[in-house]
């Protein structure tokens, strides 16, 4: 790879992001890697290869891609479109093992979702360790010999990727009302997609204020008493639009065609933005997913005090107990059910209860994935 190609992917990756963005799989050098440099894996979206060139160009090491759809990491693993058989194809295709005298596999922290890492080693006979959650760590990280300090391993929602997320969304939607309103309204383009652009950014700008008005799995709150996912913004929404279409009416500013014709269009274009505004953060659970109102149980008696789920927890959830010999879900308002610790404890020590109090079967988040959907119906056993 090299500028060029990162500037493409970084372009496309702003405009079409919503869409697979596909990199060839296989086995990429970054450097000039020897028998005992490290080896990285992740999945095939473009725009990520790229952002990890960018971070580690002046590195060795092999990067391993797997196949992921051309989506992200935590999307594709998530969804079971990265597992470890994916993995372990690229291991096997790329013969990687005939060119480095270790065994040991750096996979993205937020593929522990739907990589089970011990399948992946007894498969393979190779030694698993979780890198951290950015590229931008990844270098401090090899150099404290393969150990992530806490703050590498929490997920993060910055300003930066906050307008990032909204201008995605702003452009993908700006160019569909474009081709439907260059047939329908012409005349509304450019105030639509000026409208467009400056809701995105608003939502995706404030959103962490009132991210707590999106947890539906969390008590209620004093200053909004029930959950407020993203139909109740839809709601809100609505009836402001048609309150001032209204309004305009009356007082006789907008003739009544023309207003009813505005608030139609703005309610397709704002219902459109916010259809599922939790879920385009990586700080929220999509409101289409049914394991939102799940609960994480840990079970103090199995737990052996692996670590393990404190490695993979993008929220950073878990602490050690007292005794150092356990641990404790320390942060349970923080746990967006991603269901990471729950599919690498080696001892079953998590599980999920439904919102009736019936435990849920750890093999069905080890093995299920959620689909489209948001329901566990993707196999990967």
């Amino acid at each position: 790879m090299n500028w060029i190609s990162w500037l493409v992917a970084e372009i496309f990756g702003l405009f079409f992001r919503l869409a697979p963005l596909r990199i060839k799989p296989g086995l990429y050098r970054i450097g000039t890697p020897d028998e005992n440099a490290p080896v990285l894996v992740t999945g095939n979206y473009r725009l990520t290869v790229a952002r990890l060139w960018k971070r580690l160009r002046s590195r060795n090491l092999y990067l391993l891609v797997a196949d992921s759809g051309g989506i992200n990491v935590w999307c594709a693993s998530a969804g079971g479109r990265l597992t470890h058989h994916q993995v372990l194809s690229v291991l096997k295709t790329s013969r990687i093992e005939e060119r480095v005298n270790h065994r040991r596999l750096v996979l993205p922290q937020l593929s522990a979702t739907g990589i089970d890492g011990r399948q992946l080693h007894q498969r393979s006979g190779w030694h698993i360790c979780w890198g951290p959650v950015y590229a931008r760590d990844i270098p401090a990280f090899l150099d404290r010999n393969f150990q992530a300090i806490p703050p590498m391993r929490r997920v993060e929602y910055p300003l930066g990727a906050r307008i990032e997320m909204a201008l995605c969304w702003a452009f993908s939607l700006s160019f569909l009302a474009l081709f439907l309103l260059s047939f329908l309204w012409p005349q509304a383009i450019p105030a639509t997609i000026a409208i467009i652009f400056a809701a995105s950014i608003l939502f995706h700008l404030s959103l962490p204020l009132f991210r707590n008005l999106f947890r539906p799995y969390r008590r209620p709150s004093k200053i909004w008493p029930v959950e407020f996912e993203s139909g109740g913004l839809q709601t809100l929404i609505l009836l402001a639009i048609w309150v001032a279409a209204f309004i305009l009416n009356t007082a006789g500013s907008i003739p009544l065609a023309e207003s009813w014709k505005w608030a139609l269009l703005m309610s397709i274009v704002l219902l459109t933005l916010t259809i599922d505004l939790p879920g385009s953060t990586p700080i929220l659970k999509s409101g289409t997913h049914e394991d939102r109102h799940w609960n994480l149980v840990l079970d103090g008696n199995r737990c052996q005090g692996t670590g393990i789920c404190r490695e993979v927890c993008p929220m950073q959830c878990f602490d050690w107990a007292p005794s150092g010999k356990s641990m404790i879900h320390a942060r349970p308002d923080d746990c967006i059910r991603c269901g990471a610790c729950v599919v690498q404890c080696p001892v079953d020590a998590l599980f999920f209860l439904d919102p009736e109090g019936n435990r849920l079967d750890v093999d069905l988040i080890r093995y299920r994935k959620v689909d489209i959907w948001g329901r566990r119906n993707v196999h990967v056993k």
